[in-house]
């Protein structure tokens, strides 16, 4: 379950996905990846919904004034909303490019990436910027490449992504001066993985039983002295 998922359901989101992706440009129903968990009624209810509530305007009509039932042919994401900006960040922290992108390098590079953030994003563009550091064993950047054309294609993620990777040595040099150290310290900076995080992830197995209780055995020895 993703963060946003007590707030937003499934058909909203990937719906804010599409319409998040390119607010500048519009789209239709058919344009919205339909996740296997979706429900076709509840994904149009949501797109009343959002348009009701102004989420969404009506796009311009590429042969007719709708689809005949008085629904717009094309949607487009209203950026003068209340809680655009609000809705957009919560999109780019979580279901629209943070989480999908935080699993495919935790499962595919856990031992190779040590850290990894998004550092921004280019919203004419449609692009987001993304760092991603390692240890000593560097990514195939072709696997990288791969990986993310797959992500892209699978639907999970709607924005084009600028990847840059560095090493860890280089990581420290680089931070300490711009512009790296302003786009690390921003807001709109959101952390993928985390230094002890990616380090438990590629470290060794879990302890065996024995392990386990010979540790258990230790901190109580060490409570009653």
């Amino acid at each position: 379950m993703g963060i946003a998922d007590f707030l937003l359901s499934l058909e909203v989101q990937e719906i804010l996905k599409t319409a998040y992706a390119r607010p500048a440009e519009p789209f239709t129903a058919g344009d919205v990846p339909r996740a296997g968990r979706a429900d076709p009624a509840a994904f149009e209810l949501a797109l009343e919904h959002l348009l009701a509530q102004r989420v969404l305007l009506p796009g311009p009509a590429p042969s007719d004034d709708g689809d005949g039932d008085g629904r717009p042919a094309t949607y487009l994401a209203n950026t003068g909303f209340l809680f655009y900006p609000e809705l957009r960040r919560m999109a780019l922290k979580s279901f629209a490019a943070a989480e999908p992108l935080r699993q495919m390098l935790r499962t595919k590079f856990r031992r190779a990436v040590r850290q990894a953030w998004i550092l921004g994003e280019n919203v004419a563009a449609g692009t987001v910027s993304v760092l991603v550091v390692h240890g000593e064993q560097m990514p195939e950047r072709t696997e990288l490449d791969a990986a993310l054309r797959k992500l892209l294609k699978s639907g999970r993620m709607r924005m084009h992504l600028e990847v840059q990777v560095l090493s860890e040595a280089a990581l420290h040099r680089q931070r300490q001066v711009e512009p790296l150290r302003s786009r690390l310290s921003g807001e709109d900076c959101i952390e993928l993985v985390a230094p002890d995080k990616a380090q438990a992830d590629a470290g060794t197995a879990p302890r065996g039983l024995l392990a386990r209780a010979r540790h258990r055995l230790a901190a109580l020895s060490g409570r009653s002295r």
